[in-house]
């Protein structure tokens, strides 16, 4: 502050009741949203549109083993795919998110089959929210009882994804 006559003292208080109010209340939506989306089975990651991981669900950090406190330390959607494709057997499949993923290929979606290293079957896909926003979706299919694995063809060269 600034110094008043007579060694005087000036105190200003402020009622910040309300910003603390719009502060709690908008935590709590949070909250709520991140809630709703672990009660779901699909494994489900938000990606900004800065390709920043900004929120995924509890089947999604189960399934691809992500620490939710990644979240502080900018996981960006390629490091994710890479992510992906190492925990999944070869596949072709995966060449096809690269032009998605860096904006080189005709669509901003995409969307495949692929196999988890234990076997399961799991559909991936990429679909675009408003304003630039990423939605990765796994969900984990189930063949009938004996469904034989067919060998996937090996690819021509490993699969790059760059940084977007």
């Amino acid at each position: 502050g600034q110094p008043q006559p007579n060694g005087a003292l000036v105190l200003l208080f402020e009622d910040i009741t309300a910003e603390m109010s719009l502060t709690r209340n908008f935590r709590s939506e949070l909250d709520a949203a991140q809630s709703v989306i672990d009660t779901l089975p699909d494994a489900l990651a938000v990606f900004g549109r800065d390709g920043v991981l900004s929120m995924s669900n509890a089947a999604y950090d189960k399934l691809w083993a992500n620490d939710p406190g990644e979240l502080a330390t900018d996981l960006t959607i390629a490091e994710a795919a890479r992510r992906w494709m190492s925990k999944t057997v070869p596949s072709p499949v995966w060449a096809g998110l690269s032009p998605v993923l860096d904006g080189s290929g005709g669509s901003d979606q995409w969307a495949g089959d692929v196999r988890l290293n234990d076997g399961r079957a799991l559909h991936c896909s990429i679909t675009p929210i408003h304003g630039g926003i990423r939605l990765a979706r796994f969900s984990v299919t189930t063949g009938s009882p004996g469904t034989a694995l067919r060998p996937v063809p090996q690819l021509p060269a490993p699969v790059q994804i760059g940084t977007v």
